[in-house]
């Protein structure tokens, strides 16, 4: 019984514990004061706006909550110049804030549990001005992993940084000497254990997107959620723009990143994104988007002299791999609509375009401007299909002439046939051999040949034969033949009934047989339409002749019995 009062009064302690993290149901309102501070909120956004001049007001967290005091509809907070510090308990609890900005101008403090328990938070920038963070200001951010530490801070009090099981680096403004001076307080084992970075860059990219340069590792992070900032080659260049970065990480919830961004990274040689992104993703060392669908950047100094872009893909970003300089060859799929300005521009060493397409389709994707090395390179199309029709001579007839007719989206294009007629190894035909002709086939320049026996159809008179692609080595030369096989039909002289001799019977020939049997038409005996007109094989046409070719023409007698 003892057992069992103890483990409920350790309950209701746990929870009453607890009370302070839970996230509030309550709504934030769309505006309202604080002492001499102003804010206002967009809840579609879920922004949360602070100006004004001077010091935001403390709370307590129990008697005195702050208006934000764990409301869970808040994921950025932008606090405006003039503002001197950040109350505290000021955003506590806030279990959806992901996104914080604190004036770089103004801020001198960031008050006691701050943000404690803002467990979605993965990066903060601490501006130069701020010269104390409070206890337990950061407390139990378990998101937490990048941190820009300007070179104001002075003192980090207790606890500020507990419970941060996942900052892993921490970017000092001030140096080496300034991080070894500072003071830390108890209870902080996730700063002291974490990696200081005192050869550094950081700064914003985004309302809600924070970059971080490693000058040691050659390391560049983007984190944070949502857009970039829309930047361009020109008047609005990167931040980051001429870093010596060799690498660029982009964290998983970062929701998209600019055309241009890396354009002026001239030694950067890989881009990776964080595993479980929903935004982004990396393929043969190109970043795309999460569904493929747009190629948005390939690193300038990559190894790879050959970038394969998906099919899928319809939209090259301006810009995306405009000073890849190594870059040999490019596959683009058929499926590509785009080509954005300066996409390619300074590819001095691409030679060779791949295009998964027709020259038809190539011919209507819509290429920006300052993309000379794409349109000056050697560029090969696919021939989408090859209908080759064979003409088989009479029998006793000796050559085999052969055409080919290129079907391609509904016009003919000239393709170049080498050994166009071809003599069986027999004197003549016979009925019921299969015939190989194996001849070469050349695409005109800039076109490729498909690679497998499903994009070839062959015909021969009029009926589907065998048709492959067949790769022949000679010597150290190879060659691309088309091979086609087919059996030569065995030929009758006539067909019983079909006195017209267009392979059917029809109420046509019935007439004519009629006609011959009351002499109206002239086939002398022996000839093949006699014979045709002459079923029941007596030597004349009666009749009788006539009238079972009609009832064939009508279903109602097999030519078969004749």
């Amino acid at each position: 019984m003892k057992k069992r009062f103890f483990a409920m009064i350790l309950a209701v302690l746990l929870t009453v514990t607890a009370l302070p993290l839970l996230a509030s149901a309550e709504s934030t309102p769309a505006s309202g004061t604080m002492d001499a501070l102003s804010w206002t909120f967009n809840s579609s956004a879920g922004k949360l706006t602070i100006t004004g001049s001077g010091a935001m007001k403390n709370y307590n967290g129990s008697s005195q909550k702050s208006p934000f005091y764990g409301h869970n509809d808040i994921r950025t907070v932008e606090i405006g110049y003039g503002v001197t510090s950040v109350g505290d308990y000021a955003f506590y609890g806030c279990g959806q804030l992901r996104n914080v900005s604190l004036p770089e101008e103004t801020m001198e403090t960031i008050g006691k549990s701050a943000f404690e328990g803002n467990t979605k938070l993965e990066a903060i920038l601490i501006p130069s001005g701020v010269e104390t963070l409070g206890e337990n200001c950061f407390r139990d951010c378990a998101a937490l992993a990048a941190v820009g530490m300007g070179s104001g801070v002075k003192k980090i009090k207790d606890g500020a940084f507990h419970g941060c099981t996942k900052l892993w680096d921490v970017y000092v403004e001030g140096g080496e000497e300034f991080f070894d001076t500072l003071h830390v307080s108890d209870d902080n084992e996730p700063l002291q254990n974490s990696n200081p970075i005192t050869e550094c860059e950081f700064g914003r990219c985004g309302e809600t997107q924070i970059w971080f340069y490693d000058g040691v590792d050659k390391t560049l992070t983007v984190l944070g959620e949502g857009e970039m900032e829309e930047f361009d080659y020109d008047m609005n260049p990167a931040p980051f723009s001429n870093l010596e970065a060799k690498k660029a990480v982009i964290g998983k919830s970062v929701g998209s990143v600019s055309d241009w961004a890396f354009y002026y990274l001239e030694d950067l040689e890989e881009i990776a994104v964080e595993a479980g992104s929903a935004y982004l993703t990396v393929e043969n060392r190109a970043l795309y988007d999460a569904k493929k669908t747009r190629l948005i950047a390939f690193p300038n100094k990559s190894n790879a002299v050959t970038l394969r872009i998906p099919e899928g893909v319809t939209e090259i970003a301006p810009g995306a791999a405009g000073n890849a300089k190594k870059l040999f060859q490019v596959f683009v799929p058929k499926s590509m609509k785009t080509v954005g300005y300066g996409a390619f521009e300074y590819c001095e060493g691409l030679k060779e375009v791949y295009y998964t397409g027709t020259k038809l389709a190539w011919d209507k994707i819509g290429i920006g401007d300052a993309n000379d090395p794409l349109l000056n390179a050697s560029r090969w199309y696919t021939i989408d299909s090859i209908m080759l029709s064979i003409a088989a001579p009479a029998a006793g007839e000796t050559p085999i002439r052969t055409y080919i007719i290129p079907a391609l989206e509904g016009k003919f294009l000239p393709y170049q046939v080498n050994g166009v007629s071809w003599t069986p190894d027999d004197a003549t035909f016979q009925n019921g051999k299969t015939y190989t002709v194996t001849f070469l086939v050349t695409a005109k320049e800039g076109y490729r040949m498909p690679a497998e026996a499903k994009d070839l159809a062959a015909t021969v008179n009029g009926k589907p034969a065998l048709c492959r692609l067949v790769e022949i080595q000679t010597g150290a030369v190879k060659r691309i033949c088309a091979e086609v096989s087919f059996t030569f039909p065995t030929l009758q002289e006539f067909m019983l009934g079909d006195v017209d001799n267009d392979t059917k019977i029809t109420a046509s020939d019935a007439r004519l047989a009629l006609r011959r049997a009351v002499d109206l038409e002239t086939y002398a005996p022996g000839s093949r339409e006699f014979k045709a007109c002459d079923v029941d094989k007596d030597g004349s046409v009666t009749a009788n002749d006539a009238r079972s070719i009609l009832r064939a023409a009508v279903d109602l007698e097999d030519p078969a019995t004749w």
